[in-house]
């Protein structure tokens, strides 16, 4: 029995590793250009609203720097939206792998929430780094809390689970 758990737990990582290199391969190309599409894409928004701003106001609500202001309310939204709508699409992303017996719906779940936890805590470090040396800005970083809000933020994503759970009963029953 315990040899059966053994193995089962060695097929679910080789799935969900198969399953990560598959959604790397495809989301971001093989090239790291298309992760640069992920970093690129908070900085636009964060630059946008940064310049709109800049000229209305004198200083930003909180704070004085518009950037780190903007980045704190953008990345950790981008955080859960990006994966969220990942997870929602993650059936369907690999229905036809889900086919063969050691690919399970759990897997292809487990393989899109590491992998987009993983690009979207990278792409928050890399911007709240520069941001800070780009605006020198006086904060204080407490690693603990910020940790905890990530936690916190991947934990919300239970409810598209739920979600999902929900939606495949009631479209099994029509």
């Amino acid at each position: 029995m315990r040899e059966l758990h053994r193995q089962r737990r060695f097929a679910t990582f080789r799935s969900v590793m198969a399953l990560m290199l598959r959604e790397m391969s495809t989301t971001y190309g093989r090239s790291p250009v298309g992760y640069l599409w992920a970093v690129l894409q908070p900085v636009a928004g964060i630059i946008l609203l940064t310049l709109v701003f800049s000229l209305f106001l004198r200083w930003p609500p909180i704070g004085k720097s518009f950037m780190m202001f903007y980045a704190t309310g953008i990345i950790p939204f981008l955080f859960y939206t990006e994966i969220s709508m990942k997870l929602a699409t993650s059936v369907q992303f690999s229905r036809q792998l889900l086919a063969y017996p050691s690919v399970t719906v759990v897997d292809a779940l487990l393989a899109r929430f590491v992998l987009n936890v993983m690009t979207q805590f990278l792409v928050a470090f890399i911007l709240f780094g520069a941001f800070m040396m780009i605006d020198e800005t006086d904060a204080a970083v407490d690693f603990p809390a910020v940790a905890l809000g990530f936690a916190m933020a991947a934990r919300l994503i239970g409810i598209v689970c739920i979600g999902l759970v929900l939606a495949a009963i009631f479209f099994a029953r029509i």
